[in-house]
C-alpha cells in the first residue's frame, strides 16, 4: 500500500488490460510467438481460480466501486483504477499514468464520465494527493489541497450539482464549490466516511476518529459522529444521544437511505481497541439512535476486531430494511436490523471495503480483499466470475529453475497461487496471507510455503507441497521461535539451488536450515543474532555450506547490519557501507559466488543506494551513480555479463550496461508508479537467460525478454 528522469512520487511500505479465459490464452500465445517484444507484458493472474471451487476467482484488495451508464469503475488498493464496459469482457487500467495507484477513492462526473477525480493513498499506504483527469485517465494533474492528505476515504458529488465537490480524508473534511478547481478544508482530523442527505444535500454526516487534539493549523477536533446542515461549512458534534458513543472513536462507515435520507445507518469501530463499537440507526435525522448489533457479535468475535481495516455499512437503494454490513465477514439484515446473518460463501471473500448498489437494489457489488463479488438476487447468492482483474499484491515469488511454465507467486490477503503455463491459468491454493516461497530445484511441482499466522503460538507457519499446492504439509518441526507480530513480514525461505539442496528460513533472530527438505530444521546460528532478520541470500552450494547473506534490523549501533556465514562460520561485514541505513536486501551473483549486491533501504541518502563486493562482503564498492532517489527491492545480474544489472524498485524497474555508473529506465509497458517486490530469470533456453520476471505489489506478475536489447 512508482519512475524515471525525475522520478514521479511513489510510495512505500513494509512491506490492465484485463482479458477472459479466451484473452488470457490469447495472451500467452502471443507472448510465445513473439519473444523479442522488448515492452513489459503481464501474465496475470488474470483472476486466481480457486482450486477447489470452479468458476470461482480472487485477485486483490478493492476499496471503491462506481456504477456507471456504460459500466464499472473500479478502484484498486494498489493497482489503480480499472474500467469496464456493460458487458464485462475486458477491464481497462485508466490510472498507470498517476504517481500513486493506491486508490483510496475516486468519483466520476455525473455528465461527462471522461472526468474523474482520484484521491490516492488510504488505511494502510499514503497517496501523492489528489487527482483530476478530463480524457478517462490519458492525462491527469495534480490538485492543491491545504494541509494534502495523505489518503482518501470518499469522494462524492453532491446530487443534482456538479459544481459542488465533497471529500473526506487523513487531513480532514475538504469541498469544492467551483467543480474541483478550488478546494477548502471545514473540519479537521481523521474523516473516515460521508453520507449525503439526497432530499436535503445541505445535511451531511462524517465522523471523526481518535481522541481530541490540535492539529499543526491548530484547529481543535474532537472524536465523535458529526453533522452539518449548511453544506459543510458548519458541523456539530453529536454527543448529546446517550445510545450513540462519541468517544474512543474509530473508523467509522455511514450510509443513508436514498428515498427517505431521514433513515442512517453508521457502524463505528473503538480506536484504541479496533473491535466493533456497534451498529446504530436513526429514523429521525439523527435526533435519536438506537443500536441494531447482529446478535452474535461481542468483543471477542473474530470477524469484528479489526476496524481500523475493515468497516463498511450500505443500505440497498430500494428497500429500508436490506442493509449489508462488512467487517471480515459480511453480514445482512432484511429487517432494518432487528436481524442479522452472515453470508458464507465461497465468492465472498473476507475482509470488506466497498458496496454499489444498482437502483433497483437487485444487483450488489461488493469489495473486499478478494476483489470483487457480484449478487444479482439481493445478496441471496453470490459469483466472482468476473473477478479477473489483475491486482494481485505479491510480496513474492519464484520461478522453477527446470521448468519456467511454473511459477508460483504469495499475497497479501489471497495466499499463494501458481501457473504451470506461464500464467495462462493460475490457480489459488490457500488464501490468508503468505509472505514467501521456495521451488524445488529440480521438481517444480514441490514448493515451500510461509503463512501467517496459522500456527499458534508461532505467528510464522512454513508449509509443504508436493503437488503444486493442492495438498500440503506442516513444514514447522524445529522452528521454536517466531513470536513476534511483525515476523511474518520478513520472513524468507531459499534454497541452495543444487540437487540435493538444503532450505533456509529466517525467524525473528534466528536462521534455520533444514537438509533433509524441510522435515526437521535446525538453527544455523544458536545464539541467535542481536537484531531480528529482514531478509536472506543464499548462493549456490559451495563446499562445506553455501554462502548466506542476513540483514539486520539494526536500529543502534549500525555495526550488526549485515552478517555473512562461510567456512562455517558468521562474520560481520557491515564495513563499507552506509551508516544510518539498513541493507533492504542482498543479491548474489549467479556467475560468481564472490560477487554480491547491497540494497539500501530509503531515500534519506540518494547516493547510496547499491554497494558491489567482490569479496563476498569484506569490502564494498559504491554502484550508486545516477540513479534517481527511489526506494529499492530487489537486483538481479545478467549471468552472462556482470556489468548488465536490472534494478527493481518502488518506482519500477531500471538496468544498467556500464556496472552501475549510467542507469536508464526499463519501464516500457509498465505502470508508471507500479511497486516491484521481487525479481527473477527465466530461461529461454538451456545456455541462454532471457526473460526477467517481476512480482508486483497490485498488478500481478510481469515479464519481458532482454535477450535481443
Amino acid at each position: 500500500m512508482k519512475k524515471l528522469k525525475l522520478p514521479l512520487i511513489c510510495i512505500s511500505g513494509l512491506f490492465l488490460i484485463i482479458f477472459l479465459s479466451f484473452s488470457f490464452h490469447h495472451r500467452n500465445k502471443e507472448l510465445n510467438e513473439n519473444p523479442s517484444d522488448s515492452k513489459w507484458k503481464c501474465i496475470g493472474p488474470y483472476g486466481q481460480k480457486l482450486h477447489y471451487a470452479p468458476g470461482s476467482y480472487y485477485s486483490g484488495r478493492i476499496n471503491e466501486i462506481e456504477i456507471l451508464k456504460s459500466g464499472l469503475r473500479i478502484g484498486s488498493a494498489s493497482g489503480g483504477i480499472f474500467e469496464t464496459d456493460n458487458k464485462e469482457s475486458k477491464y481497462e487500467p485508466i490510472s498507470d499514468n498517476l504517481s500513486s495507484l493506491v486508490i483510496g477513492s475516486f468519483v466520476t462526473n455525473p455528465e461527462n464520465e471522461n472526468i474523474i477525480f482520484a484521491g490516492t493513498g488510504d488505511f494502510v499506504f499514503p497517496g501523492t494527493g489528489l487527482w483530476k483527469t478530463s480524457n478517462k485517465g490519458k492525462h491527469w494533474e495534480a490538485l492543491s489541497m491545504n494541509p494534502t492528505p495523505n489518503a482518501f476515504y470518499k469522494i462524492r458529488y453532491t446530487p443534482n450539482n456538479i459544481k459542488k465537490i465533497h471529500a473526506v480524508t487523513d487531513s480532514g473534511y475538504y469541498r469544492s464549490d467551483d467543480g474541483g478547481e478550488t478546494w477548502e478544508r471545514h473540519l479537521s482530523g481523521v474523516t473516515t466516511d460521508l453520507a449525503i442527505n439526497y432530499q436535503n444535500p445541505n445535511i451531511l454526516y462524517t465522523a471523526v476518529e481518535n481522541l481530541s487534539q490540535v492539529d499543526d493549523y491548530q484547529h481543535i477536533y474532537i472524536s465523535g459522529v458529526y453533522k452539518s446542515e449548511d453544506g459543510g461549512d458548519k458541523w456539530e458534534r453529536l454527543g448529546k444521544d446517550p445510545v450513540l458513543p462519541n468517544k474512543d472513536i474509530g473508523r467509522t462507515s455511514i450510509c443513508m437511505y436514498e428515498k427517505n435520507s431521514s433513515i442512517v445507518y453508521i457502524s463505528i469501530s473503538g480506536y484504541g481497541s479496533p473491535s466493533l463499537k456497534g451498529v446504530y440507526k436513526t429514523e429521525n435525522d439523527g435526533k435519536s439512535w438506537k443500536k441494531i448489533n447482529p446478535n452474535y457479535i461481542n468483543k471477542n468475535s473474530s470477524g469484528f476486531y479489526q476496524g481500523n481495516y475493515n468497516n463498511y455499512i450500505s443500505v440497498s437503494p430500494s428497500d429500508p430494511g436490506r442493509v449489508l454490513l462488512g467487517w471480515a465477514s459480511l453480514s445482512i439484515t432484511t429487517d432494518g436490523g432487528n436481524s442479522w446473518k452472515i453470508i458464507e460463501n465461497v465468492n465472498v471473500h473476507a475482509d470488506h471495503h466497498a458496496i454499489a448498489w444498482e437502483k433497483n437494489g437487485k444487483t450488489i457489488y461488493e469489495g473486499n480483499d478478494g476483489g470483487f463479488s457480484i449478487s444479482t438476487d439481493y445478496g441471496s447468492t453470490w459469483s466472482t466470475a468476473k473477478n479477473t482483474l489483475p491486482i494481485s499484491q505479491f510480496y513474492g515469488f519464484d520461478v522453477s529453475p527446470t521448468n519456467s511454465n511454473y511459477i508460483y507467486g504469495v499475497a497479501l490477503d489471497n495466499g499463494i497461487c501458481g501457473t504451470s503455463n506461464m500464467g495462462a491459468v493460475w490457480n489459488n491454493y490457500w488464501i490468508g496471507d503468505c509472505t514467501s516461497v521456495s521451488v524445488d530445484p529440480l521438481n517444480p511441482a514441490t514448493i515451500y510455503y510461509a503463512q501467517y499466522g496459522c500456527a499458534p503460538p508461532n505467528d510464522c507457519s512454513l508449509f509443504k507441497s508436493t503437488n503444486g499446492g493442492i495438498n500440503y504439509i506442516d513444514a514447522n518441526k524445529g522452528i521454536d521461535t517466531c513470536g513476534q507480530d511483525w515476523s511474518i513480514y520478513f520472513t524468507r525461505i531459499k534454497n541452495d539451488k543444487v540437487s540435493n539442496y538444503n532450505l533456509f528460513v529466517n525467524c525473528d533472530n534466528h536462521l534455520f536450515y533444514s537438509k533433509d527438505k524441510g522435515n526437521k530444521w535446525s538453527k544455523l546460528n544458536p545464539g541467535g543474532f542481536r537484531f531480528p532478520i529482514t531478509n536472506i541470500a543464499v548462493s549456490k552450494f559451495t563446499s562445506p555450506f553455501a554462502i548466506i547473506y542476513v540483514c539486520l534490523l539494526d536500529t543502534i549501533d549500525n555495526k550488526n547490519k549485515l552478517k555473512v556465514y562461510e567456512n562455517n562460520s558468521w562474520d560481520e561485514r557491515s564495513e563499507g557501507l552506509p551508516k544510518n541505513m539498513f541493507v533492504k536486501s542482498v543479491s548474489i551473483s549467479e556467475k560468481n559466488n564472490n560477487v554480491a549486491y547491497a540494497l539500501m533501504y530509503g531515500t534519506n541518502y540518494p547516493e547510496n543506494k547499491i554497494f558491489k563486493t567482490t569479496d563476498r562482503g569484506k569490502s564494498w564498492e559504491n554502484i550508486s551513480g545516477d540513479l534517481p532517489n527511489v526506494p529499492l527491492t530487489d537486483l538481479i545480474s545478467d549471468p552472462e555479463n556482470e556489468k548488465i544489472l536490472f534494478l527493481g524498485t518502488d518506482c519500477g524497474c531500471y538496468k544498467t550496461i556500464t556496472g552501475g555508473l549510467k542507469w536508464t529506465d526499463w519501464n516500457e509497458g509498465l505502470p508508471a508508479a507500479v511497486k516491484v517486490t521481487e525479481m527473477r530469470f527465466i530461461e529461454k533456453s538451456s545456455n541462454r537467460k532471457s526473460f526477467v520476471a517481476i512480482s508486483t505489489y497490485g498488478r500481478g506478475i510481469w515479464i519481458k525478454d532482454f535477450s535481443d536489447e
